[in-house]
């Protein structure tokens, strides 16, 4: 299985208080592409690979303006009776 996915940020609100100090900050977030490869999947156990990458379309103060990117490495193990465990490194 092999899935693409692209997210968007629409609406950002932040606001950092210190003290007597605070900061507000609004405005659009960033656009996240990302892809999925589901490599091993049986009765027990399926695990995927997600590579992702995050594009910095940001304004108003609420991204820090760097591309970044990573890759995420799901699994989950199916146990007895229905139930589920799931995990992600």
């Amino acid at each position: 299985n092999w899935d693409v996915q692209v997210g968007a940020e629409l609406y950002i609100s932040q606001r950092y208080e210190s003290g007597n100090f605070t900061e507000r900050n609004t405005g659009i977030g960033d656009v996240y592409v990302r892809t999925k490869w589901n490599f091993y999947s049986d009765e027990m156990l399926s695990m995927a690979v997600i590579p992702f990458v995050k594009i910095p379309t940001n304004s108003g103060g609420v991204g820090n303006d760097s591309v970044e990117g990573g890759i995420i490495l799901p699994w989950e193990v199916y146990l007895v009776g229905g139930f589920t465990m799931n995990a992600m490194v």
